[in-house]
């Protein structure tokens, strides 16, 4: 299939006059690169979820009270021991 057939590498040349407008393209066209990796897996595979809700629900309720108490700025030191854990 001619679709699916890797077409090898490719090389562009930018002329710019300024850094930030070569900064612009670099971004432009990694996105282009990710977004067109996205939609080849989603093609392929389908939409990919993340999860919405809050991350802390992957940790355990421990944990998940000694992050809310730092947020909150009321910690103990068992919490900072906990929380380095992060770092």
């Amino acid at each position: 299939m001619k679709k699916t057939q890797e077409k090898g590498e490719r090389k562009f040349f930018f002329s710019v006059n300024l850094f930030e407008e070569l900064e612009q393209w670099t971004i432009y066209l990694e996105f282009a690169k990710a977004k067109a990796v996205y939609d080849d897996f989603v093609g392929h595979y389908g939409k990919i979820s993340f999860p919405i809700g809050s991350q802390l629900d992957f940790f355990d309720p421990g944990f998940r009270y000694d992050i809310n108490m730092q947020k909150r700025g009321t910690f103990t030191s068992k919490t900072n021991d906990s929380l380095s854990a992060l770092k």
